[in-house]
Order: structure tokens, then C-alpha cells, then sequence
């Protein structure tokens, strides 16, 4: 699993799918350099869950970030299948910044909600 809080890479990126993200995150951009500093404005992030992933893994993302992948989980703008991973985006402020989730086919996202919101109200 990885946090990135900055503009993502290609090398922070599963390379079958690298350039296909990237593109995607660019999208409604001008160009890198304007995506780059939107992002850095409105505290936008990619959270990616991969398949060799352990569900203990996700009770150790910090509560901020937990809630914001529920979020994508339940109110995705939308979802778009790239390769195995499917890309979601959650707007979570009013400037229009939000959280991607890349998320690997093979985890059942049933479990991750299970397992996010069970962390989220230990930690209360």
C-alpha cells in the first residue's frame, strides 16, 4: 500500500499501468507543472492498495486517510478500470480536491470497508 500526497510518477506506479494513471490524473490539467501545484493547494492524494496487500496494513493508515478511502469507496465520482486496478476518485472539499484510489481487482472491497470503518471506530 502507498500514500502519496504529491503528484504521482511513474516510477510510485504499478508499471503495466503507470502511464495509464498518470494520464487520467493530468487529465483535467493543462499541463504536469499546473496538476503539481493544484495538488499541492487542495491536499489531493493516491492511495494505492495492492493485491500482495494484508488487510493489516489497512488499520495502519492514518485515520484522515481512512476516511477518505471510505469515501471514494461509497461516493466515487467515478471508477474507470485500468488494467487489474481500478482508479476511483472521491472529491473531498469544496475547492474540488479529493483523494484517487487505485485499487487492485483482487481485493474485495466489502472486506476493506469492513476492516476501515472497524479501525476508525477503535480509534475513537
Amino acid at each position: 500500500m502507498k500514500i502519496l500526497t504529491g503528484l504521482p510518477e511513474l516510477l510510485d506506479l504499478p508499471t503495466s499501468i503507470a502511464d495509464d494513471v498518470i494520464s487520467h490524473i493530468h487529465q483535467p490539467f493543462d499541463d504536469a507543472e499546473q496538476a503539481s501545484q493544484y495538488w499541492q493547494v487542495y491536499s489531493c492524494a493516491l492511495v494505492i492498495i495492492e493485491a500482495s496487500d494484508e488487510s493489516k496494513a489497512w488499520v495502519l493508515m492514518p485515520p484522515s486517510t481512512r476516511e477518505q478511502v471510505l469515501y471514494a469507496l461509497e461516493y466515487p465520482e467515478y471508477i474507470d478500470a485500468i488494467g487489474q486496478y481500478e482508479l476511483s476518485l472521491a472529491i473531498t472539499n469544496d475547492e474540488g480536491g479529493g483523494v484517487y484510489l487505485l485499487c487492485h481487482t483482487s481485493i474485495d472491497q466489502t472486506k476493506l470497508k469492513e476492516v476501515l470503518t472497524n479501525a476508525n471506530h477503535l480509534n475513537q
